[in-house]
């Protein structure tokens, strides 16, 4: 049945199949997760180590046994009789886990180099090959707030496309247990200390501001973004609770718990080789079996042809974000060249672009479509912040209607 109605918000969130267990114990999505509580007493892979993948490994462990702390007060794990052959492998193309909550002061402190003003006088200039001055005020960022950090890691002679391997670089060659275990005292007592670690704040608080110049890249520098410097940002603000990292210690402990490392040479396959259930991962010439398996990595970013209203994407009601084109000589006397290139092309009010008659009515607040241009609006706080500019945009837009156009004196 057709219904009008004066203002439309689209918050679809990403989109999955009405069952996750696409082929018998393969799963496409650690939720619902009441789902893998049907997994039962066999090997268990896991796509992805960030908290997903940890959410999926704690939904199916505590199906297999139970956490308890012992007389000294250490978290440990106690496998149910009958789950002999239950044990979990975490994997990423590094294989390294998140690191555990940092102590830091709320809210953010104000950057001394890396500041709001001095990026906005980046865009203020008009260009789009940005990238790698904001790249300086990251760096003078992180020289000002912790040195020692910066000389160990040989910061003065980083870019965009080197810092991240120096950032992961002691995880990296580190095992990742023996990495957890390390982390985890050292947050456990600058809680106690109330000590923050300067270079890990430094990145924290700056993410929110790289941001801003994000939907002002050309398509060079924005992909150049996505591929080797937005991860660090992720990675900093995405660390996990004490009680999840005390978690997967006890689970490897009791040798329920492996990390695999896939680097950029392996291939899973299920079921169109024949496999009756779950996958095989194969590393390197080496093959892993997993009786059940389960993508935890999330969904990838979405754009306008993803958009599950198949009549509005076909008459054109949203599009894809524009991005400039990459000029060989720059000119500010005219507007840049364009191309279309993910997400969904919004206002600052989160209303597609369209020059139709619609515009000002429609707005796009799922999260998975922002994130081509807004790659840090994830989480309550982020869903709020799009909640209330879409309202208070609603309420201006209703005030607005109903004001006449001609008022009359008595």
């Amino acid at each position: 049945e057709d219904a009008v109605f004066d203002h439309v918000v689209m918050a679809t969130g990403h989109n999955w199949p009405d069952s996750t267990e696409i082929r018998p114990g393969y799963f496409v999505s650690p939720w619902p997760a009441t789902v893998l509580k049907s997994i039962r007493n066999e090997p268990v892979g896991i796509l992805g180590t960030s908290l997903s993948g940890i959410d999926a490994l704690m939904t199916v462990a505590t199906a297999h046994g139970m956490f308890y702390s012992d007389a000294a007060g250490d978290l440990q794990y106690q496998p149910a009789a009958g789950t002999e052959d239950f044990r979990a492998t975490l994997m990423s193309r590094k294989g390294i886990l998140p690191e555990a909550d940092f102590y830091c002061p709320l809210p953010y402190v104000t950057p001394l180099v890396c500041t709001e003003e001095a990026i906005d006088a980046l865009i203020a200039t008009g260009r789009h090959d940005l990238l790698d001055e904001v790249f300086e005020l990251f760096r003078g960022e992180i020289v000002a707030r912790d040195p020692d950090y910066a000389t160990r890691i040989g910061l003065s002679q980083l870019t965009v496309e080197t810092f991240a391997a120096a950032y992961y670089a002691d995880r990296a060659e580190s095992d990742p247990f023996v990495w957890a275990a390390k982390n985890l005292a050292e947050a456990e007592d600058n809680r106690v200390k109330r000590y923050t670690v300067p270079w890990r704040y430094a990145i924290l608080i700056t993410h929110e501001i790289v941001a801003r110049v994000i939907p002002h890249l050309d398509e060079k520098d924005l992909k150049r973004f996505h591929r080797h410097f937005k991860g660090i940002f992720i990675d900093d603000y995405a660390t996990v609770p004490l009680m999840s990292i005390r978690r997967l210690l006890a689970l490897s402990r009791v040798g329920k718990l492996s990390i695999l490392r896939l680097g950029e040479d392996y291939t899973i396959r299920t079921a169109e080789v024949g496999l009756e259930r779950g996958a095989e991962v194969e590393v390197s010439g080496t093959v892993h079996r997993f009786g059940a398996f389960i993508d935890a990595t999330g969904q990838e970013t979405l754009s306008a042809t993803d958009l599950p209203f198949p009549t509005l994407v076909d008459q054109g009601g949203v599009r894809e974000a524009a991005t400039p084109k990459v000029e060989a000589i720059m000119s500010l006397d005219r507007d840049p060249d364009m191309v279309r290139t993910g997400g969904i092309d919004v206002d600052e009010f989160y209303r597609p672009r369209l020059g139709l008659m619609s515009e000002g009515r429609l707005y796009c607040a799922a999260i998975a479509f922002l994130l081509h241009k807004e790659p840090f609006v994830q989480g309550i706080t982020s869903a709020r912040d799009i909640g209330e500019t879409v309202g208070r945009a609603i309420l201006k837009d209703i005030s607005q209607a109903e004001t006449p156009l001609f008022q009359i004196s008595a």
